[in-house]
């Protein structure tokens, strides 16, 4: 969206602006010599040209131009190029944003971000997002990985519990809401949570969090033989395969230590629609601002007729 916007002309700086009607100064606000258009912000103005040096990007051979079509040509040329490490090509777009936001930081915030930061932050979102896109299946090692989504709720097997997960997460500066809901092969609720956890850094991450909340919940109900679901596929994913999600080591290493206590437990990803109950109870956290914590028997009350309509499905 934020490419779509800088290719469209449609970036809040003083020349857009200005075509737009606006009175507004059109020398730019952090270097003060020339107009501030978007081809200057993204690629001319000193952090630009500093985040560029920084990140090692080869670059024209006469500098970027004033045409933000031409030096996004180039840049998405040096995508493609072979002999450019793979880890910076990717991060490209990432670079670009982090130029905005610091741009927009430094007028509004009287913030002066680390430009280092900026381009380590970048390549590491770059990677998150590629490991997000994966979609090849993962085979089953110990726990399980069910490569097909349900399309809507069901009930476990006879002698197993299903748990439903669900982290909503906002921002990396929002507090999070979890919730998770065990029913039996009938469809009957059987116990039922909510918690509000710190911030997180990203989704991942705080679906992992509360994972490991609910392995610890269902350690302490003596709880065993389950299915847990999420609709988190990178979650599930980093579980499975621990090796290709470095970033998270922490979080799993406890995952798993947990999971070697119980008896049979398998992990699955779940669609959004067939998770829609524990979405609901953790968005209420989020979204309602309901920030007390607990655990009871059955299911919400609030959600009773959801919950029937579920089982008798």
């Amino acid at each position: 969206m934020f490419l779509w916007r800088a290719l469209s002309g449609a970036l809040a700086v003083s020349v857009c602006l200005q075509a737009h009607g606006m009175n507004s100064a059109l020398q730019c606000s952090l270097c003060q010599n020339d107009l501030e258009s978007i081809s200057h912000v993204l690629f001319n103005c000193w952090p630009a040209r500093e985040v560029w040096e920084i990140a090692n990007i080869p670059l024209p051979s006469h500098g970027f131009t004033d045409s933000t079509n031409d030096n996004l040509a180039f840049l998405l040329k040096v995508m493609s190029n072979d002999s450019v490490s793979l880890s910076i090509r990717m991060a490209i777009p990432w670079i670009l944003w982090g130029i905005w936001k610091h741009r927009n930081e430094v007028l509004y915030a009287g913030k002066q971000g680390d430009l280092n930061a900026l381009v380590v932050h970048a390549i590491e979102e770059a990677e998150l997002w590629n490991k997000l896109k994966e979609t090849q299946p993962q085979p089953p090692l110990g726990t399980g990985l069910n490569a097909r989504r349900e399309t809507r709720w069901v009930k476990p097997p006879i002698n197993f519990l299903k748990c439903n997960l669900h982290v909503s997460w906002l921002n990396e500066s929002h507090m999070c809401g979890g919730a998770w809901m065990v029913r039996n092969h009938q469809g009957d609720a059987v116990f039922h949570a909510r918690e509000m956890f710190l911030p997180a850094s990203n989704r991942i991450a705080a679906e992992l969090r509360g994972i490991l909340w609910v392995l610890h919940s269902l350690s302490d109900l003596h709880l065993d033989n389950i299915e847990i679901w999420s609709d988190c596929h990178a979650a599930i994913d980093a579980i499975i395969d621990l090796s290709n999600w470095p970033r998270y080591h922490s979080f799993l290493d406890k995952i798993h230590r947990l999971i070697s206590s119980f008896g049979k437990i398998v992990f699955k990803v779940s669609s959004t629609k067939a998770n829609a109950i524990a979405r609901a109870i953790a968005a209420s956290v989020t979204s309602d601002g309901r920030g007390q914590s607990y655990l009871a028997s059955g299911g919400p009350a609030w959600l009773f007729s959801r919950i029937e309509e579920e089982k008798r499905r």
